[in-house]
């Protein structure tokens, strides 16, 4: 079973009282064609108080559908996964800043219990704690555009101390300089972005895929293999200001 998460990322300028956010470069808000899916979590980043709607004739409805409101800052949707249709377009739409050139932006985290083509190693929290022989932390300082666009780096190229042929689970992050969100991408995660907020003091943010997965009952904490650590990527995502985002990501080394 082809297991995947995918973390997707839309953006509106400012919206004002209310306009639809488009998803960002690489990005999609057309669900895969897998089966199982679920939103399992998504959260809003804005520059002024507003709301953020995601809806689908397949969702509850086409008007309303999932709404957070929210102040300024970023504000967490609730970890409860919602059960969604594969190949179906959604749509957010939202509220925020009337000032030209602010950005607010969506993120949505995707799991499918199989999606032809992929198989990311997903664990529940009893399998990490069955495999798990030490913790590494390993900072990065990701070179933000202005652009509302993702940057990234090699996952060890401010600091590189992973063991050769090793799994590693990724944890989580701390933030000392937030954006909109963080994300992993390369072989082991199919390709595809798997991300969490990029908030900083964010409760169990150093833990965040554990405690997605403790909340939801899904196998949500990703695995990749140190031998490719020369192709996956960790990447984030700001405003208009371009504040470069400062992290420590956090891994526990697999037995």
């Amino acid at each position: 079973m082809g297991r995947a998460l995918e973390l997707i990322t839309a953006r509106a300028t400012a919206p004002s009282t209310g306009a639809a956010f488009s998803a960002v470069t690489g990005d999609s808000l057309t669900i895969k064609a897998g089966k199982g899916v679920q939103l399992v979590h998504s959260w809003q980043t804005r520059q002024a108080a507003g709301y953020t709607r995601i809806i689908s004739p397949m969702l509850h409805d086409g008007v309303v559908g999932i709404q957070q409101c929210g102040p300024i800052g970023q504000t967490l949707f609730a970890a409860v996964p919602e059960p969604l249709i594969g190949q179906d377009l959604l749509t957010v739409y939202g509220s925020g800043s009337a000032t030209a050139g602010d950005m607010e932006f969506a993120n949505l985290l995707v799991s499918y219990a199989d999606l032809p083509g992929v198989d990311v190693k997903l664990l529940t929290p009893s399998q990490l704690r069955a495999r798990m022989v030490d913790r590494l932390a390993v900072p990065n300082t990701i070179a933000t555009p202005t652009t509302g666009e993702y940057a990234e780096e090699l996952v060890g190229s401010e600091a590189d101390q992973f063991k050769a042929d090793t799994e590693y689970a990724i944890l989580g992050a701390t933030v000392q300089v937030g954006g909109a969100a963080i994300r992993w991408r390369g072989p082991d995660t199919g390709g595809l972005g798997i991300g969490m907020p990029a908030k900083v003091g964010l409760e169990r943010g150093a833990d965040y895929f554990v405690w997605l997965s403790e909340i939801t009952g899904l196998p949500l904490i990703p695995v990749i293999r140190s031998a490719n650590k020369a192709s996956t990527y960790i990447g984030s995502i700001t405003d208009e200001v371009g504040a470069d985002t400062v992290l420590c990501a956090n891994y526990a080394r697999l037995r």
